[in-house]
């Protein structure tokens, strides 16, 4: 997901639909790669890695110019953080004239445009994916930990219940989803649930994912 500060394109009057164009942008998500793993050892530099793989990832053609890398870390080892700004155009559209205008497409490249809610759908899917697995992992550890202990743990929140079976029965600390909220456990006897809120962050919607045995 992108985030940053967008200024209205001031010449002439306000198009039915407008251009807005950002500035300052800092990636946020798997799909425009914040977190890159490169290998510095190819002919490009680390920063034309940068720019490259995102100017074109999931078929767009941005120019390099549009990747403005603004900070590097690492590149020694195996991985690298880089800070980066993305210059492109968004379209927007309202109901009416006092209308609440609303994304509906961003710029890839030279005329070509991805709608907004595809976007926004990918980045929900690939959550729920790691959310599901991380589920997974958890119910797994719960299991364990009840067939060697002869019960589940007697604890009232998650964040109790990972500090008693991590790292036993779960190496890697699970401790919010990947929509950065916290899980839910719930017990009942023998029987537990692990929620997490889902894309909507709220607890007790249709969208929530739940494990339970």
């Amino acid at each position: 997901m992108v985030v940053g500060q967008v200024r209205r394109v001031k010449s002439g009057p306000i198009p039915p639909t407008p251009l807005c164009y950002i500035s300052s942008v800092r990636i946020r998500h798997p799909y425009l790669m914040l977190l890159l793993v490169l290998a510095v050892s190819c002919g490009k530099s680390l920063e034309q890695q940068v720019q490259d793989q995102i100017r074109t990832a999931a078929g767009s053609s941005l120019d390099r110019e549009a990747i403005e890398v603004t900070k590097i870390e690492g590149g020694t080892g195996n991985t690298a953080l880089a800070e980066v700004s993305i210059h492109t155009a968004v379209r927007l559209e309202r109901p009416n004239d006092s209308g609440e205008w609303t994304i509906k497409e961003v710029r890839v490249g030279d005329r070509k445009w991805e709608q907004w809610d595809r976007i926004l759908e990918a980045i929900n899917e690939d959550r729920k994916t790691e959310t599901s697995s991380q589920l997974a992992a958890l119910n797994e550890a719960l299991e364990r930990y009840s067939r060697e202990q002869g019960s589940l743990p007697e604890v009232e929140t998650f964040e109790e219940l990972i500090d008693v079976i991590s790292p036993r029965y779960l190496q890697t600390v699970i401790r919010i989803d990947a929509w950065w909220n916290p899980f839910r456990y719930e017990r009942s006897g023998e029987q537990f649930r692990l929620r997490s809120a889902g894309p909507d962050g709220q607890f007790g919607t249709a969208d929530d994912l739940v494990s339970k045995h």
